[in-house]
């Protein structure tokens, strides 16, 4: 799976971070099959990117949701990891300090994040974490 995916983002001809958060939406050979299945089949421009990226970003909040221990376990030990598998994109290291401090002016915790990505699931949109903590 990760040979042809590795093969398909070189062909694509992307930058390294449209790489990063590509890679971060493929777990299984199922999700590979989706994305050709699915995202590219019905693609009017393969080269518009972030169409791509954001429709499987979508597919992959609607069936990969991580339950809230498994999140705030995942986020005590490797903060990095767990936002990028609870909102599939990509978040650097620094960046989860300045995430942390605008939690802290908004009065707002992690766990209140993860909630309020749930009922925004429930509406059928699918933010990304600055919208939720901002």
């Amino acid at each position: 799976m990760k040979e042809n995916l590795n093969q398909f983002l070189e062909l694509m001809n992307l930058t390294s971070q449209q790489e990063k958060k590509f890679l971060l939406l493929f777990d299984t050979e199922k999700d590979v099959q989706y994305f050709v299945d699915e995202v590219l089949s019905q693609a009017r421009d393969i080269c518009a990117v972030d169409v791509l990226l954001g429709k499987m970003r979508e597919y992959k909040m609607r069936t990969c949701s991580m339950d809230l221990n498994m999140f705030l376990c995942t986020y005590k030990e490797e903060p990095v990891q767990a936002i990028q598998k609870l909102f599939r994109h990509s978040i650097e290291e620094n960046e989860i300090r300045i995430l942390e401090e605008s939690m802290e002016q908004n009065s707002i915790s992690i766990e209140e994040i993860y909630l309020a990505k749930k009922v925004e699931e429930g509406k059928g949109f699918y933010p990304n974490v600055w919208q939720l903590a901002l």
